[in-house]
């Protein structure tokens, strides 16, 4: 009974190749070493021009409070003069950079400049809302009580500012006086008011996010070219385990159940079955597996075909004995006189040579089928014949002689009302129904119903055979379509069998291009025949 493999691909999902899990492997590591390296890079790089701004915000502030206190500058504050006029104001101190702020908040916390270093070089008054953020920072100072400057980060209108507070007292160049027009000295400034300067962070986080986004493209474009890189190197080594594989691929896929299998053909190049790496092992010992199937095939074969040629030869050679034999009894039972003993003996001789000679047919036939299973069907002697057949008469006609042969049986027939047309040999077919049917007339007791049933299903005649039989015993259905297997052990049998009615049921299925299966349990056993119609195209 021929199987049809399992497609094991259609339950298992399909692995992913070694290349390409080699590659994801490799490409995880590096993008995890980047990733890494990018957060370390742009961690520093973050922390180092923050570090500079700090430093600059610090000169800065340094700077303006020495130009705010310093002597000799000129006017106060609200002289109004110019830069180059010696102002006190504190946007005028000198290497001031654009977008700088600068705010002086007194000890009573009133506003005495609030100015903005704009791109023009001129100095414009900050807004309401920006002056208070700075004198909140100004207060922050105050309650404090820090000796040293306060530095913070605010967002202003004008976007983020580093600002840094502190009072004048605390700038490394003091002067609280300076020289009035009459050369005296007179207080103008108060070291307790608190000087904040403000540093437009826009540049430095700029710089920042240049940084990530350079650390973030060029990580991804080095991690694409190192995994297309990978990936080459990777199937190109892997090649010669490719076509390893491959070649194994080939030897598992040749049918070896029968017939005459060659596999030298299917061995792995000399080239890839050398063992100098784990490849050319593997090559190697394929090369030699191939070698030792091939020869235990060859050998299985040649065994076959002399059983074949024996079972032939033989039971051509039983042919002419087993008619002279039932010739010369029917000719002791013609012309001689013979007592009831004799007589008897007689009929027994008759009896077993007629079951010799259908043995002998059996054998004939199935040799013959075996030939022309193992020649492809390729010689006109050995092929059988592919007339149209309607196998809804065949039914009724072997419904008809079982019944006529087991009354003891019930038989009952269902074919559909159109023809079931396939091509075959009427002979064979018309045995192969009659051999079902008397193996469920052979193997049940009286009383047993038995059902034939004719049936299209998908582009093929259906036919089942049911009994209504105590079943076929579980031990025996794996191998109940083999020759020589006897079920009288599990089903009741009145009659002789040689065990070669289903083995020829099988190879005639076989040789139309069909199927047979069998289910059994007590009270239902069904044989199931299936041939392809006829094609009208």
């Amino acid at each position: 009974m021929s199987s049809v493999p399992s497609d094991s691909s259609a339950r298992t999902p399909r692995r992913r190749s070694v290349a390409l899990r080699t590659t994801s492997g490799v490409a995880a590591l590096v993008a995890l070493v980047m990733v890494s390296l990018a957060l370390v890079t742009v961690t520093v790089a973050g922390r180092v021009v923050d570090s500079r701004l700090d430093d600059q915000a610090r000169e800065t502030w340094q700077r303006t409070a020495g130009f705010v206190t310093g002597p000799g500058r000129g006017f106060d504050v609200s002289s109004g003069s110019d830069r180059g006029g010696g102002s006190r104001e504190p946007g005028y101190a000198p290497g001031l950079p654009i977008d700088a702020i600068s705010l002086t908040v007194d000890v009573t916390g009133v506003v005495s400049t609030a100015s903005r270093f704009d791109t023009d070089g001129l100095l414009t008054s900050l807004p309401d809302e920006d002056v208070a953020s700075l004198k909140a920072v100004a207060a922050d100072y105050r309650a404090a009580a820090r000796s040293d400057r306060l530095t913070t980060r605010l967002e202003l209108t004008s976007g983020n500012y580093l600002v840094m507070a502190g009072s004048l007292a605390a700038a490394e160049i003091t002067g609280p006086t300076r020289p009035g027009n009459d050369g005296q000295s007179s207080d103008v400034v108060d070291p307790d008011t608190v000087l904040l300067v403000g540093l437009s962070t826009a540049e430095v986080d700029g710089t920042k996010a240049n940084l990530w986004l350079i650390q973030s493209v060029g990580s991804a474009v080095a991690l694409l070219l190192v995994g297309l890189s990978v990936w080459w190197w990777i199937r190109r080594s892997l090649r010669p385990l490719h076509d390893v594989s491959q070649a194994a691929v080939r030897v598992a896929a040749v049918p070896m159940a029968s017939g005459t299998v060659e596999l030298e053909k299917y061995r792995v190049p000399e080239p890839l079955a050398q063992p100098t790496d784990e490849v050319g092992d593997v090559g190697h010992a394929m090369n030699q597996l191939i070698t030792s199937v091939d020869a235990a095939l060859a050998a299985r074969s040649a065994s076959e075909q002399r059983l074949r040629d024996f079972i032939a030869d033989a039971s051509h050679e039983l042919r002419t004995p087993l008619a002279a034999v039932r010739g010369y009894a029917d000719m002791i039972r013609l012309t001689e006189s013979l007592g009831q003993s004799g007589q008897d003996m007689l009929d027994r001789v008759l009896q077993q040579s007629t079951r010799m000679g259908s043995l002998v047919e059996n054998l004939l036939l199935l040799a013959r089928l075996d030939a022309a299973e193992k020649a492809g069907a390729e010689s006109d002697e050995l092929a059988i014949s592919t007339k149209s057949i309607d196998v809804g008469e065949l039914v009724i006609d072997a419904v008809t002689d079982a019944t006529a042969t087991g009354r003891d049986h019930t038989w009952h027939a269902h074919i559909p009302p159109d023809p079931v047309i396939v091509p075959g040999d009427r002979v064979q077919l018309t045995q192969l129904l009659a051999n079902l049917l008397s193996n469920a007339r052979k193997h049940t007791p009286a009383g047993t119903v038995v059902t034939t049933r004719l049936s299209v299903e998908s582009g093929q005649a259906v036919i089942t055979v049911t009994d209504t039989g105590p079943g076929i015993d579980p031990m025996l259905l794996g191998r109940l379509f083999d020759r020589f297997v006897r079920g009288d052990t599990a089903r009741t049998t009145t009659e002789g069998s040689t065990g070669l009615g289903l083995s020829i049921v099988r190879s005639i299925t076989r040789a139309h291009g069909g199927d047979v299966t069998v289910t059994s349990r007590p009270g239902d056993t069904t044989f199931s025949v299936r041939l392809p119609l006829e094609d009208h195209e």
